[in-house]
């Protein structure tokens, strides 16, 4: 008796074949499964980073705001003294001259497209 292995041969790939997409299914889902938290986790990392930089931002924008003021208010005051007021409407400037015979307004629009970064 001998053995015909023409017709063992398609079964023997089919289980073998089966035997690999299930296998591949299984190390997949164990595999994403382990995998996911790993990366949620250093998303959330990455996340707080961010926000604990953007904090120390706004705060040092916030510094800068205050420094800002307190220029522009000792200027305004200094000018203020010499006849000059200076005020800030909105997005335009004025600037007004007392010390000329006729008072004198001058309008600065503030262009706030332009940056210095």
């Amino acid at each position: 008796m001998t053995i015909d292995f023409s017709a063992i041969l398609p079964y023997a790939s089919l289980f073998v074949s089966l035997c690999i997409v299930l296998g591949g299914y299984f190390a997949l889902r164990y595999g994403y499964g382990k995998a996911i938290p790993d990366i949620q986790e250093k998303v959330i990392v990455a996340l707080n980073e961010q926000i604990s930089s953007l904090d120390r931002s706004v705060k040092e924008c916030k510094t800068d705001l205050r420094k800002m003021t307190i220029i522009f208010d000792t200027i305004q005051k200094t000018l203020r003294r010499r006849g000059i007021n200076v005020e800030v409407w909105n997005s335009t400037i004025f600037i007004t001259d007392t010390q000329k015979p006729v008072e004198q307004v001058i309008a600065i629009p503030i262009d706030e497209g332009t940056s210095d970064d």
